[in-house]
């Protein structure tokens, strides 16, 4: 049985949910799990959503050095 989080695949869903996070961001509008009409971002600061999404940024493009073992 294959799945979706297999070591092979790690990269392209983690990849997947850094883009699924940077949408919302983007959009300002990350819709509550329960309650979609519900906005978490809502009333919250802008400058610091910017902050947010830079930060995202950068750590794709200079990720950390990260030792995945296994267990």
């Amino acid at each position: 049985m294959n799945s979706d989080w297999e070591r092979d695949k790690l990269s392209d869903r983690f990849y997947g949910c850094v883009n699924r996070l940077l949408k919302y961001l983007f959009d300002l509008n990350i819709p509550q799990y329960f309650n979609p009409r519900n906005n978490l971002l809502k009333d919250k600061d802008r400058d610091g959503i910017i902050y947010d999404i830079a930060m995202i940024i950068y750590f794709c493009f200079y990720p950390p050095q990260l030792r995945i073992t296994t267990a």
